[in-house]
This record gives C-alpha cells, sequence and structure tokens, in this order.
C-alpha cells in the first residue's frame, strides 16, 4: 500500500473557532483508481491565536479524530478478545 498523505484541507471560520475538514488518502485526488485507504475527518477547532500555520490546525483535527478512535478501538479490542477470534483477521491464501 502507498503512504497515504493529506489531499485536501478545507478550513472554514465558525462562530467560536473554525472547522477543518482534512482529506487523506494512498492516491491523488481525481485519480481514477480505488484508493486503498481514504479518511475524511471533519473536526470543530477552538479559535486559536494567530498566527497559525495550516499545520498546526491539521495536527489538531488529526489528534482530536485519534483522541476520537482510541477509546472505540480498545472497545472492539475487548469485544474480540472475549470471543473465539483473534484480535486480527487472516487474510486469504
Amino acid at each position: 500500500m502507498a503512504d497515504a498523505s493529506i489531499r485536501e484541507t478545507t478550513v472554514t471560520p465558525d462562530v467560536h473557532g473554525s472547522v477543518v475538514r482534512l482529506h487523506i488518502s494512498d492516491i491523488p485526488l481525481g485519480d481514477e483508481h480505488t484508493p486503498a485507504i481514504r479518511i475524511l475527518i471533519e473536526a470543530k477547532l477552538p479559535d486559536y491565536e494567530p498566527p497559525l500555520l495550516l499545520s498546526q490546525l491539521q495536527r489538531v483535527a488529526m489528534k482530536i479524530a485519534q483522541d476520537s478512535l482510541t477509546p472505540i478501538l480498545q472497545q472492539l479490542a475487548h469485544e474480540i478478545g472475549g470471543s473465539r477470534f483473534d484480535l486480527n483477521p487472516h487474510t486469504k491464501r
């Protein structure tokens, strides 16, 4: 799988900060191939003191997504751990 990267970032001002939308994929936008991974993140960020780097906003949005996904991943691992299945499925040979 090719390395994924941020392909598009949209920052929209909001009453109390901004909304950051990230499109992350392993292929460029508009490529006719199906990506192996596509992640769309939309995060509401507080109002930060300027100046700001775009990379700072991207990082905060990704951190918010990570913090939201971590407990879900832990819960899924707990559910799988209580079954007869391995945590990671096996690929077909």
